[in-house]
């Protein structure tokens, strides 16, 4: 490969680099509260809702409870301090549905939305993984069926680990049983699709591919 080729490709890793700096969620301390004092409560609480007894899933809703209020000790995700250009769609797309509908930081959605953006912006096999749900979305019309379908060749495709799939299966679930958290995510994916939204691996750095997460199996 010629000397322009390789210093074109040079350029791109450094803006990219300088870019991925911007995101406050992949530094420390940050990256080690999520991974502790949120990721990890999370899992382990909604593995427990999912099949759990009685009185732990009381423990575990307990559970969730506190994993909300650690979460928004966080900084809000903003485009200031995030990178991703879809990241930032995510952020105006997260602002106007919460003026649309009053919906405080609070509200499930918005909960839900920040904890995609952070996790979007600063965890590579999380973020592919989004783009792959976003496209397989995308082809469909919003509604109960379609989250059924893709929820499904989510859980057949994916080779991550039980918690995790949990994890997902438990999300598509919760739309698809919340008649009215269900309407409000449909606004919010319409007015996501309308905003040019990047593809799969558009900003990744040479040589990045994070496909593991998929099964070779299915």
């Amino acid at each position: 490969m010629g000397k322009e080729w390789r210093e074109a490709r040079d350029a791109r890793v450094k803006r990219l680099k300088e870019q991925q700096s911007r995101c406050i969620y992949g530094q420390w301390p940050q990256q080690s509260f999520i991974v502790d004092s949120i990721k990890a409560p999370l899992l382990a609480n909604i593995q427990l809702i999912r099949t759990g007894t009685a009185k732990e899933k009381v423990k575990a809703a307990l559970g969730l409870r506190q994993v909300a209020k650690d979460f928004r000790k966080l900084p809000v995700p903003t485009v200031e301090n995030t990178w991703h250009p879809n990241s930032h769609k995510l952020i105006e797309v997260r602002d106007s549905i919460s003026r649309k509908y009053f919906l405080g930081s609070n509200s499930l959605f918005n909960l839900g939305a920040d904890f995609l953006i952070v996790m979007y912006d600063y965890d590579p096999p999380y973020r592919d993984m989004a783009d792959d749900v976003y496209e397989q979305l995308r082809s469909r019309p919003w509604g109960v069926e379609s989250l059924a379908l893709v929820r499904d060749w989510y859980m057949k495709k994916s080779g991550l680990s039980g918690d995790r799939k949990g994890f997902i299966d438990y999300g598509f679930n919760l739309l698809i049983r919340n008649k009215v958290l269900r309407n409000i995510a449909g606004a919010a994916f319409e007015m996501l699709t309308n905003k040019m939204w990047l593809p799969k691996g558009a900003m990744n750095l040479i040589g990045h591919n994070w496909d593991f997460w998929k099964s070779d199996e299915n």
